[in-house]
């Protein structure tokens, strides 16, 4: 069987790094909305023109699909993080359960000794 580790400070990290790459295609397709809103340059490039303008329209669509999807894949990453932390904290909350001595045993950790 493989051994599997997830750590869910790394998603979370992870998470985080996708989010600024959401932010930035976010800001990408404004630049591209802003500035490359047309294919107007003047009669040297009527050649290209009509190519350019139909692919602003692509450009535009594609870019702000991009920061629609990492969006959601950085919301995905969290909640992964957040379900692996929880799964840890309730094995270790079990494994707690089946190794400690019973609170009647002789040796059970009271008073001063518990906070060791």
């Amino acid at each position: 069987m493989t051994d599997f580790r997830v750590s869910p400070s790394d998603v979370r990290a992870y998470s985080a790094l996708v989010g600024r790459q959401q932010r930035a295609a976010v800001a990408m397709h404004a630049y591209a909305t802003t500035n490359l809103a047309d294919a107007e340059f003047g009669r040297l490039m009527d050649l290209m023109s009509g190519d350019y303008g139909a692919l602003l329209p692509q450009v535009h669509s594609l870019l702000e699909n991009e920061a629609s999807r990492l969006g959601l894949e950085s919301d995905a990453f969290e909640a992964a993080a957040q379900s692996y932390a929880a799964m840890d904290a309730d094995a270790a909350g079990r494994y707690d359960d089946q190794v400690a001595p019973p609170r009647s045993s002789p040796y059970a950790l009271s008073g001063a000794n518990r906070a060791i």
